[in-house]
């Protein structure tokens, strides 16, 4: 019955955040101007959104490795997704627009920022770094606030310290993604508790539980990639040149970070209602550092 749902609460609840509801009312608005056909349109940002990711990738391999050819070669096997943690992919096909591609393309350029700013020991690029993620987290706050995270814990493996540093990096982030914070509160409600009996029983193949089932199944890929990096860990700490050191060195950290984030994410899932499929997402990043 339309008129059961139209009275539940939960049914008009606002869905997207507003930075991701006027992206989409943008686009829309631009596609009618254009007198483009909403579903062809969808398919061209789609595209947009496939070379968007692919350039800012291959760009960042390029600057971060020093190698063209394993630029070349990473980013051809990035057009086939990957599926990771939390039920979500690193890359996408282009069957259509979702603000998620379009924030997974922009983050490849972040990254890149990132890693100049390491690489040129540009504190100002840094925070520059951060702030631009706070801005794009207007838009799409799931995937920049895991990249924050996990840059941020980078840095705080990096450093090997506690520093001023981070607290800038924090609050320039927090700033600049304060209308994400305020939507989010503004619009949030308590849902309904969730029944992790029936939870299991409908996605327990997205638990770590049982564990040897897990592991052969939703962690395969992910503990894969976690072993491939500690095997090439030590041959590199012990026969790479400094040079090969300082080009690898950021990714290893990013591969740290992410991965501490993602197996809490994971934990939480899986032994409790809260967060359920958001910090084991941290996980695309991983899979990136590892290949």
């Amino acid at each position: 019955d339309p008129g059961v749902f139209a009275l539940d609460q939960m049914f008009r609840q606002v869905v997207y955040p507003i930075g991701t509801r006027l992206i989409l009312q943008n686009l829309t608005y631009i596609a009618d101007l254009l007198r483009i056909d909403l579903f062809q349109w969808s398919i061209i940002l789609s595209f947009i959104n496939l070379a968007l990711f692919l350039l800012g990738l291959y760009w960042l391999l390029r600057q971060s490795l020093k190698s063209k050819l394993f630029a070349f070669v990473i980013t051809l096997f990035s057009v086939i997704p990957v599926h990771v943690l939390g039920g979500t992919t690193y890359g996408f096909q282009a069957l259509g627009f979702l603000v998620r591609d379009l924030a997974l393309g922009l983050s490849m350029y972040v990254l890149l920022l990132y890693f100049l700013a390491i690489n040129r020991k540009k504190l100002g690029l840094l925070q520059l770094c951060f702030l631009i993620m706070g801005i794009l987290a207007n838009g799409y706050p799931l995937l920049f606030f895991h990249l924050f995270a996990v840059l941020l814990f980078a840095e705080l493996i990096r450093k090997g310290k506690l520093t001023i540093s981070v607290f800038i990096y924090t609050g320039l982030f927090l700033a600049a993604s304060s209308p994400a914070w305020l939507d989010m509160f503004i619009n949030y409600s308590p849902a309904t508790s969730i029944d992790m009996d029936l939870l299991r029983i409908r996605l327990g193949y997205m638990m770590a539980s049982p564990l040897f089932s897990a592991l052969t199944q939703y962690l395969r890929r992910f503990f894969l990639y976690f072993l491939f990096i500690l095997v090439i860990y030590w041959p590199i700490r012990r026969w790479a040149s400094e040079n090969e050191k300082q080009i690898l060195e950021p990714w290893l950290v990013i591969a740290a970070s992410s991965f501490i984030i993602a197996v809490v994410g994971v934990i939480i899932e899986t032994f409790t209602p809260y967060a359920k499929y958001v910090i084991s997402r941290t996980s695309i990043w991983f899979t990136l550092s590892a290949m």
